[in-house]
């Protein structure tokens, strides 16, 4: 709890600092507030991504294994450090290290026949196109000339829409069933 508390009594720095009402007296419920909510020293502050090596790819692997024996991250990174510094040989730091190397020098696409393979993207299509929006369709066209702004064209188009009676809503929606999915 080291780090948390540095972090806390720069916070209480912080706020002294700004006068906002702060009450000392508020101090002990706000770090109690803190810690229950399970605030500390890496939730609180955000990372950059480290580049990857050996120590991270070992801390990644047994971060997932010590999850659910160890609740207290700082309790397991503290026990993986050790367990890095200690119980692991040099060879098998070796062999994580060269496991990071692999990872970072592999291709981001699969090679096939000395060029990379281009990736395979999948022609994604929308369920169906709805009355309302063959109606937008069709209308927008029509209204480009009017006006420069298009949210004021899709007012326009929503208010005539909604002037439509359910006869002619059906008619659109029906027409709409019969036409293919639009491609995104």
């Amino acid at each position: 709890m080291e780090g948390f508390e540095g972090k806390f009594n720069n916070l209480l720095s912080f706020l002294g600092k700004k006068k906002s009402g702060f009450e000392l007296c508020d101090v002990d419920v706000l770090k109690e507030g803190l810690i229950n909510a399970g605030f500390d020293q890496v939730s609180v502050v955000s990372h950059k991504k480290k580049k990857l090596n050996g120590y991270n790819l070992y801390m990644q692997k047994r971060m997932g294994e010590l999850k659910e024996e160890v609740a207290d991250s700082n309790k397991r990174m503290s026990q993986i450090s050790s367990e890095w510094k200690t119980k692991l040989s040099e060879d098998d730091r070796a062999g994580w290290k060269q496991q990071a190397d692999e990872k970072i020098q592999a291709p981001a696409t699969p090679v096939v026949g000395g060029a990379p393979a281009q990736k395979v993207r999948k022609q994604r299509t929308r369920d169906k196109i709805t009355g309302y929006q063959l109606f937008v369709k069709e209308q927008m066209p029509l209204l480009k000339g009017t006006s420069g702004d298009p949210r004021a064209r899709m007012r326009e188009i929503s208010t005539r829409w909604h002037a439509f009676t359910a006869e002619e809503k059906v008619a659109f929606n029906e027409r709409a069933s019969t036409m293919k999915p639009i491609p995104k």
